[in-house]
């Protein structure tokens, strides 16, 4: 008899749990996990365009062997060939040997052919929307050469631009033209010099040097 009354004195003196009270707190217990685990839900919907691109950037780059660096950390790059001979070096390459004068004439033939003169290119990440960079192409002569010669330039950059030719006349800012690309494609320019001779050079617009990096295959 003792027992039992001692029990329902206890059950009595037990205070009563509200499941209201006890979601509350339950809540306000997970409540910091959950807004961190939102607030990286959010930045990734926000960024992910730009991590995606990133991300596929990186990935192309290191299956096709190129340069990959992350500022001081962590760099892959290709063997360098030292300008003096350097046995360690030199132990980088599968074969280092001495020209035989084929690649020396070759080269100069290069030189020749394109009266010392060569179309090259600078990239910026692009101001323009669904644009990757801006490209500025121009003549660059070679060493003691001048554009003195030179009385226009004519670009082709291909069918995305409607297969159109732009002409430039501007030799003091070295006949150069400026565009924009979402991948790499190919520059012809005719080069016509003041005495009637004509000349074709060729550029590939990579964009190797940007620091976005080249486009994948199944952007281009």
């Amino acid at each position: 008899m003792t027992n039992l009354t001692t029990t329902n004195l206890a059950l009595k003196l037990a205070p009563e749990t509200d499941p209201k009270c006890d979601g509350f707190r339950y809540l306000v217990s997970v409540a910091p996990s959950f807004l961190w685990f939102l607030l990286v839900v959010v930045v990734i919907v926000l960024l992910w365009p730009t991590l995606k691109q990133l991300l596929s950037h990186l990935a192309w780059r290191v299956k096709s062997g190129s340069a990959v660096e992350f500022g001081s950390y962590f760099k892959l790059s290709a063997a360098y060939a030292a300008p003096e001979p350097d046995v360690k070096a030199d132990e980088q390459f599968a074969e280092v040997r001495k020209d035989d004068g084929t690649f020396a004439n070759c080269r100069e033939k290069f030189y020749s052919a394109s009266q010392w003169l060569f179309l090259v290119h600078r990239l910026s990440v692009s101001v323009q929307k669904d644009q990757l960079y801006d490209i500025t192409l121009y003549l660059l002569p070679h060493k003691d050469k001048t554009l003195f010669g030179v009385k226009r330039v004519e670009y082709y950059f291909g069918r995305y631009w409607g297969s159109r030719i732009f002409a430039s006349t501007d030799r003091s800012n070295a006949f150069a033209v400026s565009t924009s690309a979402y991948g790499p494609f190919v520059c012809t320019a005719k080069v016509v010099f003041q005495d009637g001779q004509e000349v074709f050079l060729h550029r590939y617009v990579d964009f190797e040097a940007g620091p976005i990096g080249k486009v994948p295959p199944d952007k281009r």
